[in-house]
Parts: C-alpha cells; structure tokens; sequence
C-alpha cells in the first residue's frame, strides 16, 4: 500500500466527493457553516490565492481522504490576557497581528481508517501553515471523534474556548495549536 498526499484544486469534483462523504458520515446539518456556498465554490476557501490549501489522499490508487485548511480571521490570546475573540469570514488578519488558520473537512473513508492518512495529511497541513507563517492553526472536531483529537494532541494542539458561534458546541472541543 502506498499513501500519497496530492493537491485538490485540480481535482474538485473528488473533494466534493469526500466532502459529501464527510457531510452525510457527521450526520449534522452544518448549513451553520454556510457549507453549501463552500461546497458550490470549492476550491474557494481553500485555494492558493486565499492562502489555503486543500488536500486529498491516495491509498495506492483509490481516493483515501481529505482536508482543508483556510485563512480565518480571529484574534487568540495567551493564558493570562483578556479572552478576546472576533470572527469574520474574511480573509484577513486583525491588525496584522496574527495570522491564523483553520483545518475543515480532515475526513478518511472508513475502508482507510487505521493507515495513518489522518495523521499524514495533518502533519501536512501543519508543515504548509508554519511555511505560510501562520501564528496558530485552530480547528473544531466531535468530541465523539476521539481518535481525532489524540491525533490533533499527538502534535500539540490543546483545548481552548470556542472561537465562532457553533450550535452544537456542548458536543464539540475547539483545538488550537501555536506555530511560533
């Protein structure tokens, strides 16, 4: 078996694929997340040019998995200061102070689970953030998902508060993870 990691922005109609997958695997309406608008322009977000990136997996030759990582604009503070937490769905920073990302949409097709293609394309994605001079890389996952967030822990990332509006957050843990 061999795994590779290859760019989704020439490969949309597979990445809607697995976002599908992922959407209909959650079983939670994320209409919260404007998802249809993201699914409807991918690679939005994601692409280059809006300092994101999107990824999908191969194991040998069938589609593995996925995931995206986008530019968000929130601002995080260290222990100690006054929580203070904005968010806008642009793209830019606040007071160019910090640049943050965000990982969305990490998602392995239950036949790959097991493979380490979670934790490739998250060590991937970190490996892009700290190359693109993010501050933090930040993300929400289930807190049933809990492979998931021992991969997530697995590279430092620890708990914080909530960092946008999430219905469900009683059943959510948000991660950050500070890459300076």
């Amino acid at each position: 078996m061999v795994v590779r990691i290859v760019e989704g922005y020439e490969k949309v109609e597979e990445v809607k694929i697995l976002f599908k997958e992922y959407v209909e695997w959650l079983n939670i309406d994320l209409s919260f997340q404007n998802f249809s608008e993201e699914f409807d322009s991918l690679p939005g977000k994601y692409s280059l040019e809006k300092d994101g990136r999107l990824y999908l997996a191969y194991s040998d030759d069938s589609l593995a998995g996925c995931v995206g990582l986008r530019k968000i604009d929130i601002k995080i503070k260290e222990k100690g200061e006054e929580k203070e937490i904005t968010v806008d769905e642009s793209v830019s920073t606040i007071n160019n102070e910090q640049k943050i990302c965000e990982i969305k949409r990490l998602y392995v097709k239950s036949e790959f689970r097991g493979l380490k293609i979670g934790k490739l394309l998250v060590e991937r994605l970190i490996n892009d953030a700290k190359e693109q001079n993010y501050d933090y890389m930040v993300l929400d996952t289930l807190k049933t998902l809990t492979t998931a967030i021992s991969i997530y822990k697995s590279y430092g990332f620890i708990e914080f508060d909530p960092y946008y509006f999430n219905p469900n957050a009683d059943d959510v843990t948000f991660l950050k993870l500070k890459l300076k």
